[in-house]
């Protein structure tokens, strides 16, 4: 995917791209001013059922490419899209 046009095209190509792994980990995937991708990049892996993020793993690299923004995602091995009380 090189640009985002949509939450939902987004949605999909996340979950084909990282749903099925087996640990949860934490993605952050930067863009310019008109979100275009510049990047995707693990930021933290974790365990079967968390992960646990730093905010200098993610700062530190968006400001190393000079990205506009961002969107930070991660996965629920075990399938179950409903965000738990830990996601909030």
């Amino acid at each position: 995917m090189e640009k985002v046009k949509s939450i939902e095209q987004l949605g999909c190509y996340l979950v084909d791209k990282y749903g099925t792994r087996p640990q949860e980990g934490c993605w952050i995937i930067a863009v310019d001013t008109q979100l275009n991708i510049l990047n995707e990049a693990l930021v933290a892996m974790g365990t079967l059922n968390q992960v646990a993020i730093h905010p200098r793993d993610v700062y530190r690299h968006l400001i190393a490419i000079n990205a506009y923004g961002f969107m930070m995602v991660h996965n629920h091995p075990s399938g179950n899209l409903t965000a738990s009380s830990s996601d909030y």
